[in-house]
């Protein structure tokens, strides 16, 4: 039997439309991903489609200046996505369809379905050729290893794609899952020609008001519990009247930067009755076995899930379930 990666390159050699898109509440892994294939193929001459269940984050829309990925705003946008004529369909930075969401009937329409991801899945994951590799410290790293393999090459464009990813996914290099190897592939993605000080420029040093104003609303509602070493905090429908929901971005980050702190969530409703909860750990706590117990997943010191029921409701489920974690650990 060929390799995944051989069957994906065959899979592109034959195609002439391919649609792509990644989760909901895209981040930089995701958008970086899906702009940096979008890149590589049509530099080979392929009709390629981004589509996003959800704007593309801010911070991260320097990559996409032209506007080429299309936010599918309704289930109107997702039925006529769907109706397209699609060889190959790719799915990046996660497993599953149907976290794609309004993206997920172009994605199943499609003759072949291919995903690359990075996160704990199991042998349930959706496609027929599947790159999944859960040591990787990001899709980007995975797509930046295997871009020549699969028959592409990186312009500058697309290492500067591929570096958003590893970048954002690492925490600029601060997280646990920087390696050896995700350094050397950020290295050469430098020579390459990726831009580094404009991705940290975008990605950590620019922030609207409207993010600042949540990022203090989050420490004002912040709670220490478990002997302080759980630190919890949410954020109300009424504090996303004038914020999005990706101004949110990075408070789970920052609350857990507090000294004797080993877990940190944030919860928040950016829509009625549909609660997100972002999760950081240090060390062996494994809060992506949490998250998986309310449908989310990620990785194991960073990890999420949604709920759709009100923010204090979500809290009531999930504090509980923390806190168990934080004592077997």
């Amino acid at each position: 039997m060929p390799s995944a990666i051989e069957q994906l390159r065959d899979a592109i050699a034959g195609a002439q439309t391919i649609v792509i898109s990644g989760h909901k509440g895209p981040d930089g892994d995701c958008i970086g991903a899906a702009l940096a294939l979008r890149h590589g193929l049509k530099s080979i001459g392929k009709e390629v489609t981004v589509f996003s269940n959800d704007e593309v984050p801010k911070i991260v829309r320097f990559l996409d200046p032209g506007g080429s990925v299309i936010h599918l705003a309704t289930e109107s946008d997702a039925e006529r996505a769907g109706q397209g004529q699609w060889d190959l369909g790719i799915l990046v930075d996660v497993g599953f369809t149907q976290r794609a969401g309004r993206a997920e009937p172009a994605l199943l329409s499609a003759e072949t379905l291919a995903v690359i991801d990075h996160h704990e899945i199991g042998p349930e994951a959706s496609g027929e050729i599947r790159i999944i590799d859960p040591s990787a410290s990001a899709t980007c790293f995975i797509l930046s290893k295997i871009f020549r393999d699969i028959g592409l090459s990186v312009d500058k464009n697309a290492a500067t794609c591929l570096l958003t990813g590893i970048v954002t996914d690492t925490g600029s290099f601060r997280f646990r899952n920087t390696d050896e190897e995700s350094l050397a592939e950020a290295s050469e993605l430098i020579r390459l020609g990726a831009d580094l000080p404009r991705i940290s420029e975008e990605v950590w040093d620019s922030r609207p008001m409207s993010a600042i104003r949540l990022l203090q609303k989050a420490f004002y509602n912040l709670k220490l519990l478990s002997g302080n070493r759980l630190a919890v905090t949410h954020l109300g429908l009424e504090d996303f009247v004038d914020a999005k929901d990706e101004d949110s971005e990075g408070i789970a980050s920052e609350i857990a930067r507090i000294e004797g702190v080993l877990v940190a969530a944030v919860f928040r409703e950016p829509h009625s009755e549909r609660v997100r909860v972002s999760v950081r750990s240090r060390g062996d706590i494994d809060i992506a076995e949490v998250c998986r117990k309310f449908g989310g997943g990620g990785h194991k010191n960073a990890a999420g899930c949604t709920l759709t029921v009100g923010v204090l409701a979500a809290m009531e489920r999930v504090i509980p379930e923390l806190e168990r974690c934080l004592e077997s650990s």
